[in-house]
């Protein structure tokens, strides 16, 4: 298990958007060993896992954040072609290297992806949100 937290005066704090998906392996009172190591450019990370977190939670097309990335950074078009032995073109989505990412390659792919969820043949999200009502949801998550 692997989650990412927040350094504070009280320990590790796991962030809201991660423990969801943990907390219910986490028995109170139980020990566990942790190693902690520095997050990854944390500010875009969180920001896009923010933003996957409530376009999951609004649409019922996919059922888990890595399908939903796989989906949305091929709509992004980052993504490399492959040709099979067989002569098929298919889409290998790429690697997002949040550590060594640019900021304005960053903001392209972000803006790409919102893009892609709004745009209604998507069905990504509920007809009519905009990008506001999006943001507005990742910062309840206090990651907008």
């Amino acid at each position: 298990m692997k989650f990412t937290g927040t350094a504070t005066p009280s320990g590790i704090q796991p962030l809201a958007m991660y423990w969801e998906e943990y907390e219910d392996a986490l028995k109170n009172g139980e020990e566990y060993t942790v190693t902690v190591k520095k997050d990854r450019s944390h500010g875009n990370n969180a920001r896009f896992y923010a933003f996957l977190t409530v376009v999951l939670r609004g649409q019922d097309k996919y059922k888990n954040l890595e399908d939903l990335k796989i989906e949305l950074k091929l709509k992004a078009g980052h993504y490399r072609e492959h040709i099979t032995t067989k002569g098929i073109l298919i889409y290998i989505p790429k690697t997002l290297k949040f550590d060594s990412v640019d900021e304005n390659e960053f903001k392209e792919f972000f803006n790409k992806c919102i893009n892609a969820v709004l745009d209604p043949k998507s069905c990504l999200c509920p007809k009519g949100t905009t990008r506001e009502d999006l943001e507005q949801q990742m910062a309840i998550l206090n990651f907008g």
